[in-house]
């Protein structure tokens, strides 16, 4: 079991007359995951959260990578994937 809150994640604005201009991170129990604010542009920022909230099903999709390989796949597609979920699950790859 994963220690990170349950996806689907979702990236939407937050209300810039709350004190934020950035957008917010929040997993299916609508609690927020994390902010995107700064200095960027807003377009940054939203980017960084829509990538951001994509990361469980990201996180998701290499796991299935690993847990499907074959002789007959890239090793490099098998590489990435085992970097990327050693990454979240904070392990050396």
């Amino acid at each position: 079991m994963s220690a990170h809150t349950p996806g689907p994640w979702a990236a939407e604005p937050t209300n810039p007359h709350d004190g934020w201009d950035g957008w917010e991170v929040c997993g299916a129990d609508g609690f927020r995951v994390c902010d995107a604010h700064g200095c960027q542009s807003n377009v940054v920022r939203a980017a960084n959260a829509r990538l951001i909230a994509a990361a469980p099903e990201l996180l998701e999709v290499a796991e299935m990578v690993l847990g499907m390989a074959t002789v007959d796949m890239p090793q490099e597609l098998i590489d990435a994937a085992g970097i990327a979920v050693a990454k979240a699950r904070r392990e050396q790859p």
